[in-house]
């Protein structure tokens, strides 16, 4: 629904619940993290890492810190092409965005 009409400013609500995730990939708050970094994805109107690469650009750090969070909920993210942004974003200004990218990189 939020595709349908176009709510993009449902992004960073949507960010906020992805980085709200447990460490525990069985718990409630990861499932609520998943559903809500595939309805980023359904946002951005593109498929694969596409439909995340596109935020790894945003003003908004904690929707950069959330995109590279969500390339490590799903299991076959297409995450070659988003390798060099993510390098990229190691020295963001943001301290949680460079350690979110860390990681991200590290899940590949």
């Amino acid at each position: 629904m939020i595709k349908r009409i176009g709510y993009a400013a449902a992004v960073p609500a949507l960010a906020a619940i992805v980085l709200g995730r447990d460490a525990k990939t069985t718990s409630g708050k990861t499932k609520l993290a998943v559903s809500a970094a595939t309805a980023m994805k359904v946002l951005s109107g593109k498929r694969g890492a596409a439909a995340l690469t596109n935020y790894l650009h945003s003003a908004d750090p904690r929707v950069r810190e959330a995109a590279c969070v969500a390339f490590t909920l799903f299991a076959n993210p297409g995450t070659k092409s988003a390798r060099p942004l993510l390098e990229d974003l190691l020295t963001d200004g943001d301290p949680r965005v460079a350690k979110a990218a860390k990681r991200a990189l590290a899940a590949l």
